[in-house]
């Protein structure tokens, strides 16, 4: 049995059960910008002050046989019906891929989905799926589709390529951009587009220093956000980023509606 006041849970184990009560992460994603099968840890990447994703109040039960498949049964605590989040979740590896299904409710939602992630020669690929459906209005609720697809490649002088494409049924044709950085962040609303296209380049010039250039685009307004980024580490303890976002577009032409600039120092201790 394991404690902590910090973190607040409780934890029993055994060679193939896990039993955790309390305060955790529940992480189901397997992509690396949008999560739709996270259905208990929506982010936004733009929130780049938060990389450590938020924890639930939970009961997770995991089974574990030998690396061949675990099963995941969790249920977030809440005393209000309509913010129950329960599901299970089957993960399993086949033909060299770790693939994963799910099912259960998410608020007032029945919510199917699946993801993969595996390799296509020697690049990365991985993909997620889910499928949310109102049940006390099931007849007549079209329900909400969101699915991403990604690839990355890395090359052997540090150069890094990530791309991913995102899609959101619910998203808005027009008039969306105010709320890309405004949104109050679910798994259901991971971005207000129904289409988005991300892309990053990185390089790493030395053992402590990083660059990357970060890109989303969207057809709906005319969206293009740009997230240049440069990482230092100063020491064992200290690593400085320099970080900057800015977001142009319009439903006419493209017009800068922000920009800023970041500095951030973090001591680990």
């Amino acid at each position: 049995m394991a404690q902590t006041e910090e973190k607040k849970w409780v934890q029993w184990q055994n060679t193939s059960w896990q039993v955790t009560l309390g305060r955790q992460r529940v992480n189901w994603g397997v992509d690396r910008i949008w999560n739709p099968n996270d259905i208990f840890n929506a982010y936004s990447f733009i929130d780049f002050d938060y990389e450590e994703r938020p924890g639930s109040d939970a009961l997770r039960v995991q089974y574990f046989k030998d690396m061949d498949y675990t099963l995941d049964l969790t249920v977030k605590i809440t005393d209000d019906p309509n913010e129950l989040i329960a599901a299970a979740l089957y993960k399993f590896n086949k033909w060299n891929y770790d693939i994963q299904v799910l099912g259960g409710v998410y608020k007032r939602d029945i919510v199917i989905g699946t993801g993969w992630a595996g390799n296509i020669e020697k690049a990365g690929f991985k993909t997620e799926i889910s499928y949310f459906r109102n049940y006390q209005n099931f007849s007549e609720d079209s329900g909400t589709f969101i699915s991403s697809v990604s690839m990355d490649y890395a090359f052997q002088n540090s150069l890094y390529l990530y791309g991913a494409y995102f899609y959101n049924s619910s998203g808005k044709s027009k008039n969306a951009i105010g709320d890309l950085v405004e949104t109050d962040i679910s798994v259901k609303n991971l971005s207000p587009f129904t289409h988005n296209f991300f892309t990053q380049l990185s390089y790493e010039f030395s053992a402590i220093t990083n660059v990357a250039m970060n890109l989303l685009y969207s057809p709906t307004d005319h969206a293009i956000f740009i997230n240049p980024t440069l990482n230092i580490l100063m020491g064992k303890q200290f690593d400085l980023s320099i970080i900057s976002q800015s977001l142009f577009g319009n439903t006419n032409n493209y017009e800068l509606l922000f920009n800023t600039i970041y500095t951030r120092i973090k001591w680990n201790f």
